[in-house]
């Protein structure tokens, strides 16, 4: 597990330090991918070793299994977003929104206690981060025309799974497992980076240089910390 987190660090930094490796970047995108679904799946290992077979409360694997299949429709997603030059952006954009529902679920039911306990605050957060979305797509110019207006229901995916990231992290940093809620909060927050500054740079005029690096520093390492969530359950 260790070693995959450390192999994913790695290979992003390459992807994007590497000349070569940016001019046909589909190939080592790839490998950026598969270094996190390995992650989740030699966490999902660890965590049943070491912890989940003395419980027999299945709970704790369904979420492991349910995380690693999210990572890996992250894996077919990025392939579609590069794969000739972009054109089939919609395409990764279902993957990544099966994604998403599947985060979503498993951050709101399969750790206890139940979000919707706790429905009041979450609203709150929610409308907080639709002002800030509107901001960000004004000052980004950001138009989804056409049939790209479809990517506003993948929005929408993305937005309540980063509320149901944030939410639970800080419900489980409050209860004493502050790794695990760390975690599910920073890959919240890097994760909505990534796509915010991905759709400035796809759908708008983004304001600042540099935006593919910002997708890249913060999509792979959201996608790392998530899979790492697995073995902190």
């Amino acid at each position: 597990m260790w070693i995959f987190t450390a192999l994913s660090g790695i290979s992003t930094v390459l992807s994007y330090a590497v000349p070569r490796f940016r001019k046909n970047y589909l190939i080592p995108k790839m490998v950026c991918s598969f270094m996190f679904l390995m992650t989740g799946i030699f966490a999902a290992y660890a965590y049943s070793a070491e912890k989940a077979m003395l419980d027999t409360d299945h709970t704790p694997m369904l979420y492991s299994i349910l995380i690693v299949i999210a990572l890996f429709f992250g894996f077919v997603g990025d392939f579609f977003v590069e794969w000739r030059e972009g054109k089939h952006f919609l395409i990764a954009a279902v993957f990544f929104g099966i994604g998403h529902l599947t985060y979503i679920y498993s951050f709101a039911f399969l750790v206890s206690p139940s979000l919707l306990g706790y429905w009041k605050q979450i609203l709150l957060g929610f409308a907080a981060l639709c002002v800030v979305s509107v901001i960000h797509v004004i000052i980004n110019k950001i138009k989804f025309v056409g049939k790209n207006k479809l990517v506003c229901i993948y929005s929408l995916c993305l937005m309540i799974s980063f509320i149901s990231a944030v939410s639970r992290g800080f419900i489980c940093v409050s209860g004493g497992n502050t790794a695990f809620g760390a975690m599910l909060i920073a890959a919240g927050f890097l994760f909505l980076a990534s796509d915010g500054a991905l759709a400035a740079m796809l759908f708008g005029s983004p304001l600042t240089k540099r935006t593919d690096a910002i997708v890249l520093f913060t999509y792979f390492p959201a996608q790392t910390l998530f899979a790492l969530s697995i073995y902190f359950q």
